[in-house]
């Protein structure tokens, strides 16, 4: 499948799911919530949250690193760990922001210490394997934003992250291909259709 056919395939999907009133942020943020965040911190903040925000650290998280240079390795585990420790504590992004952003540059910093060679040997064993994690992390860890009720439907939310694994294979050729920018360029673009076409729908 060629980028242009994914890129197609990615936007049919927004699109289709908005025709059929599916809350396309499956994309990104559950509509509910985000209905909820307009109200209390206003459009402006959701937008820069979703389209500029969400990207910069989810671009830094998931494929900076698949360069497997040193920096881009630790600036990307720094990043990841900023997520996790959000996600784990139940906090949001911009709360108890001093105590995760020093676990990050720990974390950041202990990778850091691996040396370049090493890092080459872990590329051409490992790199294609590692790349797909990514990608899958980076789409199913998206299942995180919907209230589950039951694990009877929770393969239906796995379902519902397919666009962000495809969203995934299409960044990472924009980084390794064309460059860190380009890939946050079009996630950015991407998330700022799909926030302006779930306006529509509150």
């Amino acid at each position: 499948m060629s980028l242009f056919t994914l890129v197609i395939v990615i936007l049919a999907l927004i699109v289709i799911l908005n025709l059929f009133n599916v809350d396309t942020e499956s994309l990104k943020y559950p509509l509910d919530s985000e209905k909820n965040e307009i109200r209390k911190k206003g459009i402006l903040y959701v937008l820069f949250l979703v389209v500029f925000f969400g990207p910069f650290i989810e671009e830094l998280s998931f494929r900076l690193g698949v360069s497997f240079k040193r920096m881009h390795v630790a600036i990307s585990a720094g990043a990841i760990t900023y997520v996790i420790s959000s996600l784990l504590s139940g906090s949001k992004y911009f709360e108890g922001i001093h105590y995760k952003l020093i676990l990050a540059i720990v974390v950041g910093l202990l990778l850091y210490r691996i040396g370049q060679t090493t890092l080459d040997n872990i590329q051409q064993r490992y790199g294609r394997m590692i790349i797909w994690i990514m990608i899958l992390s980076f789409g199913f860890l998206h299942v995180l934003n919907y209230d589950i009720e039951g694990t009877s439907i929770l393969p239906m939310y796995f379902v519902m992250c397919l666009p962000q694994v495809l969203m995934g294979i299409v960044f990472v050729y924009f980084r390794l291909n064309l460059g860190f920018l380009y890939g946050l360029g079009f996630h950015c673009l991407l998330n700022g259709i799909s926030f302006l076409l779930s306006l529509r729908m509150m």
